[in-house]
């Protein structure tokens, strides 16, 4: 993990709250490369399941 020390990384949180926290913390370290990296991939888990959504619904699938 980038810039985390190991004993941070084993914590559990404690609820939904403070895992949003230590989440959004622990995006706003990661460097500007890894935050864009970060986006890139979540688009195109995004657009996936857009599409798999897409078919479903008008039950046609792409080869």
């Amino acid at each position: 993990m980038t810039g985390m020390i190991a004993d941070q990384a084993e914590q559990w949180d404690r609820g939904w709250h403070e895992h949003k926290v230590r989440q959004l913390v622990r995006l706003a370290r990661l460097p500007f490369v890894e935050k864009l990296s970060w986006l890139e991939n979540a688009q195109t888990l995004v657009d996936a399941l857009a599409l798999a959504r897409n078919e479903r619904l008008n039950g046609t699938r792409r080869h």
